[in-house]
């Protein structure tokens, strides 16, 4: 089975367990909103501008959402890719993260395609339409919590810290920004 055919394969699964943890058909609250294993959020900072939100398990997602899965091949390449939609803020994160020993590798320049043997980790921000694609930095782990609903794929629980440079893949022109970020997911699993 090809590396491609995996990705599509896991992806069908991240937007199906998305939508099961997006939303509860109980009416009675049973998440505690400061409880923050129950609570996704995130916190930017891009060009000393700050953003934030956050959204508890039995929320509705009105306005956006943070979700995560987790992926091994079948030569033990590891990696978790995550994704992040806050409408009201209008920006837009899709990370690949290529693991080893439980951390993912510095975020690189990965303009072109990324793939999970990858000694890399990649971001890509989409803010009003714009995407910044990650060219340096760190990235940081912690609280990993993996659950697998197959032998090769799973969800994934962390906090990740973010400290990078970002660029338009689609210039010349060096148009860099500095991004330091955390990022709390929690997947309901």
């Amino acid at each position: 089975m090809t590396l491609k055919f995996q990705y599509l394969k896991v992806l069908v699964l991240f937007l199906t367990l998305s939508s099961v943890g997006c939303s509860s058909d109980d009416d009675t609250a049973t998440t505690d909103p400061d409880d923050n294993q129950q609570q996704n959020a995130y916190s930017l900072t891009i060009q000393n501008s700050v953003y934030s939100n956050a959204w508890n398990l039995d929320d509705d997602y009105v306005g956006g959402a943070i979700s995560s899965i987790y992926i091994e091949n079948e030569d033990g390449d590891k990696a978790i890719s995550m994704t992040l939609a806050d409408q009201e803020q209008d920006i837009f994160v899709n990370a690949n993260l290529g693991l080893q020993n439980g951390q993912p590798f510095p975020l690189a320049d990965l303009s072109s395609e990324w793939d999970l043997s990858s000694s890399a980790s990649s971001m890509i921000i989409t803010m009003g339409g714009i995407n910044y694609v990650s060219t340096s930095g760190t990235a940081e782990l912690s609280n990993l919590e993996i659950t697998l609903v197959s032998e090769t794929t799973g969800v994934a629980n962390y906090i990740l810290e973010i400290d990078g440079l970002f660029d338009k893949p689609d210039t010349e022109d060096l148009e860099q920004i500095e991004v330091i970020g955390t990022f709390h997911v929690y997947s309901g699993f």
